[in-house]
């Protein structure tokens, strides 16, 4: 039983480790903010984040008011860098 606890605790640690907000949205005025983008097209982005209360917070804005943004997949690879378009996963 006390394998079983052991094993299911190590399981939770590394499904929380991979649940964290890699992508990145660098704003006009200088601000940066990691969140996760669920969606993305040629005007506007879809993304969600934790607020200072720690609630998930889900936004919308308009890809004008940004500088740039990248999105990454759960093991840090970058998928998506819209500095460099042309650059696909796998390269």
């Amino acid at each position: 039983m006390k394998n079983l606890v052991v094993l299911f605790g190590l399981m939770t640690f590394g499904t929380v480790g991979f649940s964290q907000y890699n992508d990145t949205l660098y704003f006009k005025s200088g601000n940066v903010k990691s969140c996760t983008i669920v969606e993305y097209d040629d005007e506007f982005i879809v993304y969600n984040y934790r607020n200072k209360k720690q609630k998930l917070v889900d936004n919308k804005i308009a890809i004008s008011s940004l500088k740039s943004f990248v999105i990454y997949n759960e093991f840090n690879e970058l998928i998506f860098d819209s500095k460099n378009p042309a650059k696909k996963e796998g390269e």
